[in-house]
């Protein structure tokens, strides 16, 4: 599907859940969530939901109504985010898509395998985020993740940081990296590759582009730390996912 650059609103009448390939915000009546190209968010239903988009782009987007009266087991609080940092699974959400339009039996099945599968996927991915809950991790990291989410592209400096969120250096960076596993820095290089990757893989943009939307010196910067990870080029990246 795809979303353009405005502001819209929307009431699901089912359960949502997307994969977004834009930058924007999201605003649901007690949440607001900052996207980026990757980001998973599973919205309830019957909610009015305000997307306000920076550009143009797409979304994968599955549906589906909640079975009222046989529902068991445990309840879950939505609506959920999960940064790309943490569910880098597209091909599931390809899965489900590809064999819902096929109109065989057998395929129309498949589609529903596919689909538990993606949510199995979704679950343990929320469920392995290093004390990532609003009860385990302290506010000031709570808040200084969405800083990082939302200007992993800008230029960031630890102390301002702290200034930011009101928190001494020491005390932060130690509990930053208690919650997450990485250091401050760390993680928004971290959020700036997982952006390239998928910038790489849902747009023809030039690489040099690339490098500056995700917040690189400039494409040399970009190539060293994308092989770093990666173990090749931003280039051979998009070969390889892009055929």
């Amino acid at each position: 599907m795809h979303a353009h650059q405005q502001a819209r609103r929307y009431v699901h009448r089912s359960l949502a859940i997307h994969m977004h390939f834009y930058h924007g915000q999201i605003e649901f009546p007690h949440a607001v969530y900052r996207i980026a190209p990757g980001d998973v968010t599973v919205s309830p239903e019957a909610i009015s939901t305000e997307y306000q988009l920076e550009e143009n782009g797409w979304h994968y987007c599955l549906h589906l109504r909640s079975a009222q009266g046989r529902t068991r087991g445990q309840k879950v609080e939505l609506p959920w985010h999960l940064a790309a940092a943490d569910f880098a699974q597209p091909q599931l959400f390809e899965q489900v898509i590809r064999w819902h339009h096929d109109q065989r039996a057998l395929a129309q099945r498949a589609a529903v395998a596919a689909f538990q599968q993606l949510l199995l996927a979704l679950t343990l991915a929320r469920e392995a985020l290093p004390q990532s809950s609003e009860e385990g991790v302290p506010g000031a990291v709570q808040q200084l993740r969405r800083i990082l989410d939302a200007r992993f592209h800008e230029t960031q400096e630890v102390a301002a940081l702290c200034h930011e969120v009101g928190t001494a250096r020491h005390r932060l960076t130690r509990a930053f990296h208690r919650a997450t596993g990485r250091t401050i820095l760390g993680y928004v290089q971290d959020r700036r590759l997982d952006h390239a990757a998928a910038l790489l893989e849902a747009t023809d943009a030039r690489i040099k582009e690339i490098a500056d939307r995700c917040g690189f010196y400039d494409i040399h910067h970009l190539n060293k730390a994308f092989r770093g990870r990666h173990q090749c080029s931003p280039g051979q990246w998009r070969q390889r996912h892009q055929n």
